[in-house]
């Protein structure tokens, strides 16, 4: 099961081989391990060296003959612990983390270390867990085996990778020569539980005095940084991108960290859409309140979960003067998923027979969940060999997104609005969400209303040959050639640049 975007994107590569058919222990004496080092987990440390990467940070020692042994070795550069915590939990079927069974200091981190049990319909998995976490993000270390050779394979595997992990710290940019003013910049909002929380980032300025029209971005779903990095998945960052490009253009550009990611303060394992749109609605008032932003043009452009957001924000805020939604969802969640399962599974090569046999369970599973019938959806996950997935439809972030229907916002928004889609998109399907957003800003009466559906493009508008997940970071980490001079034409003919 995929999830929007990438929000259990951890737990998908954590969880991988947890199904593999169970056969006889293979007794290994020798393990021979190697270096390597990780840019995209931002990590180095030692591995087995006859066994394949499976995955980013997954390796198997024998995947082909169905042998459930593997080691990961994964970070969260950016991110906290209780944030790797929970998609990991759900994979190994943790909802509330016990005390570590021993806690282990190595010259780089502290560890805790866990052994849990993992039970399947086939077979039962011995897993350790080794999780520490420093200023630059949270680091994993897993071993999953089955019983008979755990324990040797916790000496000769295991406990030489935790004790030789070493954090690479984060990517760092010189932007001293950048052509433009950047600005580390700070703002409050208050939750729905009454916490106030301190959102970071960074505003680009153009190089002349304002006040500048101003774009404030919204990342995508799972916990995300001011650029939205998006590593293992692929080195692209999105919003560093889009900044760069704008502000060059004489747009100024906030781009902040998630609430509980990196330098902002909050639980983003508790919040779901409506609480990040009170995160970004703080955005804006922070920026009408700078005498350098004119605040009559200042608007909103989202990636994937980002541009849903932004469609609950232009729905009810006055204040936003235009709206950009980079591949967001235009109909309900559960349709979004259904859809994406489908794409996904077809871009995966698997037989279209069998993609309308699990559709069929799939379209089950959602509509046990909307209806919170829990024992049903338990059922329908055996089918698909995924018990260990329950607490995911079952949680905060989960439940809100797969009941937002986004028409009755947009229904409501009469600002200028440009909508993006990646024709081999298989998160956010073009066809069936630009349809749904230009019919319901047709009930809105907006007038201007511009869709872009990019024929090459994917959900990271890269040039893409398949759309799928899998091909991310083997391609060029850019965007569509097309695709930022798209957006900076549109925006041009909308707002006032100084200087000009």
């Amino acid at each position: 099961m995929t999830a929007i975007f990438r929000r259990f994107t951890y737990l998908a590569l954590i969880t991988g081989l947890l199904l593999a058919l169970a056969i006889p222990a293979l007794a290994q004496d020798d393990i021979p391990l190697e270096d390597f080092t990780s840019d995209a987990f931002r990590i180095s440390g030692v591995r087995p060296a006859d066994w394949p990467e499976v995955q980013p940070g997954t390796y198997g020692r024998d995947p082909a003959s169905g042998d459930p042994t593997a080691l990961f070795q994964q970070a969260l550069p950016g991110g906290r612990l209780e944030n790797l915590q929970q998609s990991l939990g759900m994979g190994l079927q943790v909802e509330t983390w016990p005390e570590a069974d021993e806690t282990l200091v190595t010259d780089a981190l502290t560890w805790n270390l866990y052994q849990i049990d993992v039970e399947s319909a086939q077979m039962t998995v011995r897993t350790m867990t080794a999780l520490a976490q420093d200023d630059a993000g949270a680091y994993l270390v897993l071993l999953q085996a089955l019983p008979d050779d755990f324990d040797m394979l916790v000496e000769a595997v295991f406990m030489p990778a935790v004790e030789a992990l070493i954090p690479l710290g984060p990517l760092t940019f010189d932007d001293s020569e950048l052509p433009y003013v950047v600005e580390d910049v700070t703002f409050d909002n208050v939750t729905a539980d009454g916490e106030t929380i301190t959102l970071a980032g960074t505003l680009t300025l153009p190089p002349v005095d304002g006040p500048h029209p101003a774009v404030i971005l919204i990342s995508g779903s799972g916990p995300s940084d001011r650029d939205e990095s998006l590593e293992p998945l692929a080195s692209i960052r999105p919003f560093r991108l889009i900044a760069d490009y704008l502000t060059r253009e004489g747009i100024a550009v906030l781009r902040y960290d998630d609430r509980g990611v990196a330098e902002s303060t909050g639980d983003h394992a508790t919040a779901h859409s409506g609480d990040l749109a009170s995160d970004a609605e703080a955005a804006v008032r922070y920026l009408l309140g700078r005498d350098d932003i004119n605040p009559e043009q200042v608007g909103l452009l989202g990636h994937s979960e980002g541009g849903l957001i932004a469609t609950i924000i232009a729905a009810r805020n006055d204040d936003v003067a235009f709206m950009i939604s980079m591949a967001g969802s235009a109909v309900r969640g559960a349709e979004v998923l259904i859809k994406q399962n489908e794409r996904s599974m077809l871009a995966s090569g698997m037989d279209e027979d069998r993609v309308a046999e699990t559709l069929a369970t799939v379209e089950a599973i959602y509509e046990h969940a909307l209806a919170e019938d829990w024992d049903a959806l338990e059922e329908a996950l055996a089918q698909l060999n995924i018990t260990e997935q329950l607490p995911i439809y079952q949680d905060v972030w989960f439940s809100y997104f797969i009941r937002y229907d986004p028409t009755p916002d947009l229904e409501q928004i009469t600002i200028p609005v440009l909508a993006l889609f990646g024709a081999l998109d298989v998160q956010v399907d073009a066809e069936q969400n630009a349809s749904a957003l230009e019919a319901g800003l047709e009930v809105a009466g907006n007038e201007d209303v511009t869709v872009v559906i990019f024929p090459d493009g994917n959900h990271l508008f890269q040039s893409a040959d398949t759309g799928g997940v899998d091909e991310y970071s083997t391609l060029e980490q850019d965007f569509l050639p097309e695709f930022m001079p798209t957006i900076a034409e549109w925006l041009l003919e909308r707002v006032d640049i100084q200087g000009e």
